[in-house]
């Protein structure tokens, strides 16, 4: 039995009140089968001028499916799509482009080596007397940034640019086709609060010319915050279409499930045990000066900041993935041996899970059980590989972490993006790790995948190991973390411990030049 849509006033039904005008963007009883799987099935939506709805779901959930659809990239089996109350057949994503749609995908499609201007203009370039116009495109480029509220030099190239100005040059690309609905995937996953704060003004700037924008996230705080109205879907349905104001992150995660979810973080009601890894006066040019910082046994903590605030690279440096100048770094108060490398770390039990999977951590097109089980084929085999016992090893953890997948034998790159973490969570588990390294351990996964990792964690915690959460995620950092080094400008800008974990409290930290908070002792 279908469960009914939940609705607000405003939302019900989808329908204008009388007299109203029409809504900007109507799809009606949409669906879209592969094979025996129903992607989506008889779902309509509404989207109307100057609206910001945020579509959320978990993965697998169908919301993808009704995007690529509005995008043009696939093509529906059924149901009706109307824009200003006509209808319109959108097959072809360049079809849907000139109905006014579109769409920035999380994995932004620009040409590194090219400039900003090549990049907006590419496949439509303007020419004067058979002539490239340069001059026209870069006054247009320069106007089209300037009416989003950002700075972003027309010649630069995009490898040079921040991930943050990358989106805006997407979006800035999106509104130089006219676009009337934009279409925004995951476009926080990556961000740092700044970046994020640009955004959201660059959105309002949209919303008050009318046009209407589809935000779908994993991150609810901020979807409820950006948001007007929220569209929840699960299985291929619509399950809720109501108001963002007056809902809880919890409401909607009840929305998303069917149910409760209960705690997403494991309880920190934990003792650390002895310092495993210390550094001093670590320094390297130009990106980081004089960190010191203690990881203990049996504790999590994080390392938040701005993008380039130094986090990533002394996160980098303690498993021997980048170097440093000078300063020590101590394991079990030794300092660690000359030519230090990521090799040498795994030997000691250092563990590092990179913050893009797909393209640093994960090896695509092998099997769940290579990936999981490579980095332990030493211990796993002795002096003779046994692949039954790699496969009972991989078994037992794919039970244990609750990987949905149908064989240990497929292609890593069909599982979901939760599922994926938890192969690399894997993989480091049969290195039974004294330290853990996690750059972004949620990134680009759903609310309940979320809730997954974070109670592997917690196990892993409870355990002994030491666990370093690197992340931009402000909630995940206050909820997950027993102590907090906050970067701003490559130092430590201060230490949060306990119930002064906040996000403000992070956010002032990372964001002030004047920062006379007392850090806490590293005394163990």
């Amino acid at each position: 039995m279908v469960d009914p849509v939940r609705t607000s006033d405003r939302a019900a039904g989808g329908v204008p009140p009388e007299g109203a005008p029409a809504p900007l963007l109507t799809m009606s009883a949409v669906s879209k089968a592969y094979g025996p799987v129903q992607a989506c099935a008889d779902v309509s939506m509404t989207l109307n001028r100057g609206e910001v709805l945020i579509l959320v779901g978990e993965n697998g959930a169908g919301k993808s499916t009704l995007m690529k659809i509005l995008a043009g990239a696939i093509s529906r089996d059924s149901g009706d799509v109307h824009i200003d109350g006509a209808p319109v057949d959108l097959g072809h994503p360049r079809r849907a482009m000139e109905a006014g749609i579109g769409i920035v995908h999380q994995e932004l499609a620009l040409a590194e080596d090219m400039s900003v201007v090549e990049n907006l203009f590419l496949g439509r370039e303007r020419t004067r007397a058979g002539l490239l116009d340069r001059a026209a495109m870069r006054a247009e480029a320069a106007e089209l940034f300037a009416g989003l509220g950002v700075t972003i030099n027309p010649d630069a190239e995009i490898a040079s640019l921040s991930l943050g100005q990358r989106q805006m040059v997407e979006i800035a690309r999106a509104v130089s086709l006219n676009s009337n609905i934009l279409i925004l995937d995951e476009p926080t996953a990556s961000l740092e609060s700044a970046a994020r704060a640009q955004l959201f003004a660059t959105l309002r700037g949209l919303q008050a010319k009318g046009v209407g924008i589809i935000f779908c996230s994993h991150h609810l705080e901020e979807c409820l915050d950006i948001g007007d109205r929220v569209m929840v879907m699960r299985d291929g349905r619509k399950v809720a279409d109501r108001d963002a104001a007056g809902l809880s992150v919890d409401d909607v995660i009840a929305d998303m499930l069917g149910q409760e979810i209960g705690h997403q973080y494991p309880p920190r009601d934990r003792a650390p045990g002895a310092v495993v890894v210390a550094t001093q006066g670590l320094h390297r040019a130009g990106h980081f000066d004089d960190v010191a910082i203690t990881l203990r046994a049996g504790e999590v903590v994080g390392f938040g900041g701005l993008d380039g605030s130094g986090k990533v690279e002394v996160a980098r440096a303690l498993f021997g993935a980048e170097g440093f100048d000078a300063g020590t770094i101590t394991l079990d108060g030794a300092p660690l041996p000359g030519g230090w490398n990521p090799a040498r770390a795994m030997a000691r039990g250092f563990a590092f899970l990179p913050g893009e999977r797909k393209t640093q951590g994960l090896f695509l097109d092998e099997s769940v059980a290579y990936n999981m089980s490579f980095a332990a084929l030493r211990r796993l085999a002795g002096r003779l590989l046994s692949l039954g016992r790699e496969r009972r090893a991989v078994a037992d953890k794919i039970t244990r972490l609750r990987v949905k997948t149908p064989s240990q034998t497929i292609a890593i790159r069909g599982l979901s993006g939760g599922n994926q973490q938890k192969v690399l969570v894997g993989r480091w588990m049969l290195r039974e790790p004294r330290v853990l390294i996690f750059e972004e351990p949620t990134r680009g996964i759903d609310v309940h995948a979320k809730t997954e990792v974070y109670a592997l964690i917690g196990e892993l915690v409870a355990a002994g190991s030491a666990v370093l959460i690197v992340s931009s995620d402000l909630p995940e950092l206050e909820g997950l973390c027993d102590r907090v080094y906050v970067f701003r400008r490559g130092r430590v800008a201060g230490e949060l411990a306990g119930d002064a974990i906040t996000q403000p409290a992070i956010a002032a930290r990372a964001t002030s030049d004047t920062n006379t908070a007392q850090r806490p002792s590293d005394a163990a």
